[in-house]
């Protein structure tokens, strides 16, 4: 998985050495956090990203949704689960047990595999066709 550690301090908003290591953020977050921090109008239809400020303050929620990444193949994170979809196959990995994806576990979960390629192809089916065309252009060409 991909950890990055966020430091914020902001005294008399966020709590001094609170370590929160159960929400799941995102870069996309940031734009509708600050929006709402400024008291900024913004059409969340158009972002992927939500509000966080919450758990800027303290909270420990964790924001339940799925992420999606494009990179060598597609990937969903849906906590505790991560699921590459690539040339070689599907690869599933539960970053609670192990976080560094070192076994691939999809042939032991067949279907929770299925609904998060599942979930991957619905997310593909949002993006606008000359980025889906993109993807799969490429990915012809290297069979």
């Amino acid at each position: 998985g991909v950890r990055i550690p966020f430091i914020l301090r902001w005294p008399g908003q966020a709590p001094a050495n609170h370590v929160n290591s159960t929400s799941v953020l995102s870069g996309l977050d940031w734009l509708p956090t600050l929006c709402a921090l400024t008291n900024t109008a913004f059409e969340p239809s158009q972002f992927e990203g939500i509000n966080v400020l919450d758990i800027w303050k303290g909270s420990d929620r964790n924001p339940f949704r799925p992420l999606f990444w494009r990179a060598g193949g597609d990937a969903v994170l849906q906590d505790p689960w991560k699921l590459h979809l690539n040339r070689q196959g599907p690869e599933l990995y539960h970053l609670g047990e192990d976080p560094r994806e070192t076994t691939n576990i999809a042939e032991k979960y067949p279907e929770l595999t299925r609904q998060l390629t599942q979930t991957i192809e619905g997310w593909q089916n949002t993006l606008p066709a000359k980025v889906r065309h993109k993807r799969d252009s490429r990915n012809q060409s290297q069979d």
